[in-house]
């Protein structure tokens, strides 16, 4: 699970940069939306108590407005630490589905040792994170 996590955080990090037209305005997420995209493609719900207690005593580390000046290391590092915990609530819920309703996870046996996380696995599990976040592979 240890490295499905370390996975799937990384996929969170390297989110592609949209793209921007001329009349476009940099912005990043503010702290409602942060919240509720991470509950939208995870699918776990943001009353769920183990994101909504962090995020309860955390949002307000988060950007109030999605002013790119608002990132910080305090920011970068409460997003990081938010994601976890929908993360790991996301693989939790993945693995006692039947593999055929799993989002992201068709192929992991949640069963067996981190041996059977396989390079076809680990591929796979990789491609379907990129197309619930980015909407593409890698």
């Amino acid at each position: 699970m240890g490295r499905l996590l370390t996975l799937a955080l990384g996929m969170a990090m390297a989110a592609a940069p949209a793209q921007l037209d001329a009349a476009s305005a940099l912005s990043i997420k503010n702290y409602r939306q942060v919240y509720s995209a991470m509950s939208t493609v995870t699918g776990v719900p943001k009353t769920n108590p183990v994101v909504s207690n962090y995020y309860n005593q955390a949002f307000r580390r988060l950007s109030e407005t999605g002013s790119v000046g608002s990132v910080s290391g305090p920011l970068l590092l409460t997003t990081t630490i938010l994601a976890s915990r929908f993360c790991t609530e996301f693989i939790k819920a993945e693995a006692v589905l039947p593999k055929d309703q799993r989002k992201a996870h068709q192929m992991v046996a949640f069963d067996q040792t981190q041996a059977a996380l396989t390079t076809d696995v680990l591929t796979s599990v990789l491609n379907n994170y990129g197309m619930l976040f980015w909407g593409r592979t890698p």
